[in-house]
């Protein structure tokens, strides 16, 4: 059970032991999840994090404190020791290093070998200044990775925060940084990722890129922040008479995330806030993608923009910017470019003859102190983002990607973090034209109290994804197929390229399962094509019914179908297929099916092995739901007359729409709901009013999606006389069964199930007496308490992102604005 709720319920920590949580490490091979906190280092267990952690006290000095303190610090709670960096040094150590109060420190962990070990302290005497691995302020990014023994590391490197600098220490090679002070290089800037890819077979070219947003140097006259991405090469050494213990190889190029409106506008979204690497089959050229969002509080907004490892090094190998001209504008350099070519790497392809940057000539050296900014900009492929976002109550936090195989092909799914503490499930596909569609299939609410997502990981071998902000973590799993539905049609309308129905539930996909009985459509969702042989409603094999159509002009008899586990559904769709695929006696008819006709129909439903089998009663299909004892197969709702009433029905999908259908009191006919009749639509329902006696009677709410239609949720209304109201609460509703009550007396072997034969309450005095204790609630304003109203029931997507978010119910999203 306890594994069960684990894939369908996110399992999260509070601030244990303290606050701002950051995933900083992930290590598949030991299980291990490592938190970095405020005076604390975690390390959590990645199958299930709610089990006891590992944790290690490491506060700031009491001096530090004090230090810190004295010089005005603390105001937002600084002076402490904020974790910032967990890199792994080896199989059994990791590297750690924290702010401790304006005094960046570090020292080595020892996990042990195995997680079996239980091992997680902090090595004595291993503590070491952490200036340049480390910020000073807590509230400063950083970034930083450890390759071979060496660390590279984004941070500021000062007390106030105005040295920015790109370092490399530790290893055998000499410390090195950026220039220092130098708007041309580095204007303010917040880094935020760096990876090692390598550009050619040989390793002498392998390049550090790391991604980060700064300052624009045109100031004013354009976008005040731009999106950067730079590199520099793993064995950059310096200068030797110019540029000591500096970059020489250092290169940044603006990364460009634009949509270009019908007018031909472009809008930027230039603040870079994340960035995944999805790796491919060619280690040199992975995919990036790109969280970015707009500035300003005019126009809000968020993209996902993806780039190629060839369009980037493109621009690094095209031409340099330069300021020239009587305006000093930025422009190409169309001036002699040094050789080697600025930005290459000693030993590399292009230069086997050189050793170390140490021999490059005085004029290359000079060129890259001025020069370090390309000309071109990187753009996406196809030049516009994957999927943007505008007019929305939230932006784009973080980002993280997982390659799903599907019956139709590989998908990217992408997961992502926004500032009020949920993350959406999206994937987005091709369609003709060029055009993209953009899906979301699900948003969970991670924590109970919102807060802005922080960090995501994925763990592709236990399919789960951990989730990080400032007040816990959490985990969840990547698929909860189970939650699309019981239905074949809800399955293959998910559109979920992890799950699809394997013939008898919507579970999760595996290529090596049998062609035969697995459904997926994630391109076109379509369940007309995909269910057939399948029943459209959720199935429930070994009953058999007979349908008798009152004219008496055709019967279809012992006819074995399943039924729903939820509620009795007979819809036109589902009589036609059943038709069809039925040797009828009289054919001449058979393909008559019409909506209206299906009032006419009675469903005698026989239960296998029993003396009843044939027999076929004539009721309303209202009635023998209600005989059946499915209460969820026709609500019944309460209103006062003159009051207003709200009538719930949120459809699983988000991309399905709404239709409301009536049959009031004595008429067999159903129509539209009028428009009159209706106070607020709401993604939760409708609001009726004022009501009157008329309105009574038996509502339907119908959602289509795909072309197909099914019945999502039918309430039997009923309107008090305002002059009964003090007695509707203690007066039971009259019984409703009607005719068929004897024919379920009959199915349940002859057992009285009223109170007063029995002496216990049945099921369906129960029923009444809850529908009487809520005729109370649904007289007063509706108006007031429909929030709560729709927030109560499981099993439903919300549909609008301007909508508070649910509770996680493993459903899915909104549809995109």
């Amino acid at each position: 059970m306890a594994q069960e709720l684990l894939e369908t319920q996110p399992s999260s920590t509070g601030c244990l032991p303290a606050c701002d949580l950051q995933i900083l490490l992930v290590d598949q091979d030991q299980g291990r999840l490592y938190l970095g906190a405020r005076d604390y280092l975690v390390a959590l267990d990645l199958h299930n994090i709610n089990k006891e952690p590992l944790i290690i006290h490491w506060p700031a000095l009491p001096t530090h404190r004090n230090e810190c303190r004295l010089a005005g610090k603390g105001q937002w709670s600084e002076c402490f020791n904020y974790i910032r960096l967990m890199e792994p040094l080896n199989r059994t150590h990791i590297y750690a290093c924290g702010t401790s109060a304006y005094h960046p420190v570090c020292a080595l962990i020892n996990r042990g070998w195995r997680s079996e070990e239980y091992l997680f302290r902090m090595v004595p005497r291993s503590l070491e200044p952490g200036k340049g691995k480390c910020p000073y302020d807590p509230r400063q990014n950083s970034m930083a990775v450890l390759i071979n023994n060496t660390l590279y590391a984004g941070v500021h490197v000062d007390f106030m925060g105005t040295d920015a600098a790109l370092f490399r220490t530790m290893g055998p090679r000499p410390a090195v940084r950026t220039e220092q002070h130098d708007s041309r290089w580095l204007y303010d800037p917040v880094f935020l990722h760096a990876h090692v890819i390598p550009d050619s077979s040989d390793h002498n070219d392998d390049k550090l890129y790391f991604f980060f947003r700064e300052k624009a140097l045109e100031g004013a006259v354009g976008p005040a922040v731009l999106a950067r991405v730079g590199r520099v090469c793993l064995n950059d050494d310096g200068g030797q008479r110019s540029l000591v213990n500096k970059w020489t190889t250092f290169l940044k190029a603006r990364l460009v995330c634009s949509v270009v409106g019908e007018d031909g506008v472009e809008t930027f979204f230039d603040e870079l806030r994340d960035v995944f690497l999805l790796p491919t089959q060619d280690e040199k050229h992975p995919l990036l993608y790109g969280v970015f969002s707009t500035l300003g509080s005019v126009f809000r907004g968020s993209a996902v923009c993806v780039y190629s490892m060839a369009d980037i090094r493109t621009v690094f190998n095209g031409p340099f910017a330069h300021k020239e001209g009587h305006n000093y504008q930025w422009g190409p350099y169309t001036g002699r470019v040094p050789y080697p070519r600025p930005g290459a790497c000693p030993g590399g392809t292009f230069t086997p003859g050189l050793r170390s940057t140490r021999e490059f000539s005085d004029e290359l050296v000079t060129f890259v102190r001025n020069h370090p900014l390309m000309y071109n900009s990187v753009y996406p492929l196809q030049r516009r983002p994957l999927l943007v976002r505008t007019n929305v109550p939230y932006s784009f936090t973080t980002l993280a990607v997982d390659l799903v195989d599907a019956v139709d092909g590989r998908y990217e799914v992408l997961f992502l973090g926004t500032d009020r503490g949920t993350v959406q499930k999206v994937i987005v596909l091709p369609q003709e034209h060029g055009v993209l569609e953009e899906l979301t299939l699900e948003e969970v609410e991670v924590f109970r109290s919102p807060a802005p997502v922080k960090t995501l990981w994925i763990s592709s071998k236990r399919q789960q994804l951990y989730v990080s902000s400032d007040v816990g973590v959490s985990q969840l799993s990547l698929h909860r197929c189970r939650e699309y539905g019981e239905a074949c049609a809800d399955c293959c309308l998910a559109r979920d390229p992890y799950c699809a129905w394997d013939g008898q539930r919507c579970a999760r996909y595996s290529h090596t399962a049998k062609r035969r009985s697995r459904r997926q459509d994630i391109k076109h969702g379509d369940p007309l094509r995909q269910c057939r042989g399948f029943n459209a409603k959720g199935e429930k094999k070994g009953v058999r019914f007979e349908v008798v159509k009152l004219n008496n002009r055709e019967t279809v008899q012992n006819f074995l179908a399943p039924l729903s586990s939820t509620m009795i559904d007979l819809q036109c769709g589902d009589l036609q297929k059943w038709v069809a695929d039925l040797s009828l006696q009289d054919n001449r008819d058979s393909h008559h099916i019409y909506p209206n006709d299906l009032v006419n129909f009675c469903a005698a439903f026989v239960l296998p092995d029993t003396p009843l089998k044939g027999l076929a009663e004539r009721c309303s299909l209202e009635s023998l739901s209600n005989a059946w004892g499915r209460e969820r197969a026709i609500v019944v709702q309460y209103g006062l007359e003159g009051g207003s009433v709200f009538l719930e029905c949120e459809p699983r999908s988000p991309h399905a729409s709404v239709k409301w259908l009536v049959q009031t009191e004595g008429s067999d006919k159903r129509k539209v709901l009028p428009r009159d009749r209706v106070l607020l639509r709401t993604p939760q329902g409708v609001l009726l009013g004022p009501v009157a006696p008329t309105d009574g009677g038996l509502y339907q709410c119908i959602g289509t999606e795909n072309r197909f239609r099914h019945t999502l949720r039918r309430v039997h209304l009923h309107v008090l006389p305002r002059a009964l109201l003090g007695e509707a609460i203690t007066q039971q509703a009259p019984s409703t069964l009607g005719i068929c009550e004897s024919y379920w007396h009959q199915l349940s072997g002859d057992q009285d199930t009223r109170r007063g034969r029995s002496g216990r309450q049945s099921p369906w005095d129960s029923e009444q007496q809850a529908n009487g204790d809520r005729a109370d609630r649904h007289s007063s304003n509706w108006t007031r308490s429909s929030p709560q109203h729709s927030r109560s029931g499981n099993g439903r997507r919300r549909h609008q992102h301007h909508h508070r978010p649910k509770p996680w119910t493993g459903h899915r999203s909104p549809p995109r604005s």
